[in-house]
């Protein structure tokens, strides 16, 4: 099948995992390149995706998806307000969620900004998932600010592609 292949980069910004995005997804639109079904093959399992691997910032923005999270972070850059984003594969993938954690602690990051997608306001699970990251947020000592915007604007980057389309 056709599609992109998407680096999945760990804080150090190593190569953990490729995500493939098919182009005409029969099931699921996204999957992990894996080599489980051959002699000696491995599972893949993904990490928090750090975008913008830089020096991580006391700031981080959180949101679902490793595209998305590349694309956030590239628009913020474009704007002249680079921000450090970690897309997580799925709002409810708590494992990777509870790494992430423990990563940014280490690394000094006090405040997550949760930008998940606009349908955690129409959708229950989405909006579980929330909650859930902002209380063991909390509870890991962490400043939670979760933010909202226009719903007619599904995700962060194209909250983001909206502000570089007015000032071009």
């Amino acid at each position: 099948a056709s599609g992109i292949m998407i680096p999945d980069r760990n804080l150090h910004g190593e190569i953990e995992a490729i995500q493939i995005r098919l182009d005409n997804p029969y099931k699921s639109k996204f999957n992990n390149l894996t080599s489980v079904d051959k002699y000696y093959g491995a599972t893949a399992q993904c990490c928090p995706h750090y975008a913008g691997h830089g020096e991580i910032t006391d700031t981080v923005y959180l949101t679902e998806g490793v595209m998305k999270s590349d694309i956030a972070q590239w628009l913020s850059t474009e704007l002249g307000q680079p921000r450090q984003f970690v897309g997580l594969t799925g709002v409810g993938n708590i494992n990777q969620y509870r790494r992430m954690l423990k990563e940014l602690e280490k690394a000094g990051t006090k405040r997550i900004v949760v930008a998940f997608d606009m349908d955690a306001c129409t959708n229950e699970n989405v909006r579980k998932a929330r909650e859930r990251v902002l209380q063991e947020g909390y509870d890991a000592g962490f400043e939670m600010t979760p933010i909202n915007w226009d719903g007619k604007y599904k995700g962060i980057d194209d909250l983001l592609l909206s502000f570089k389309t007015i000032k071009t």
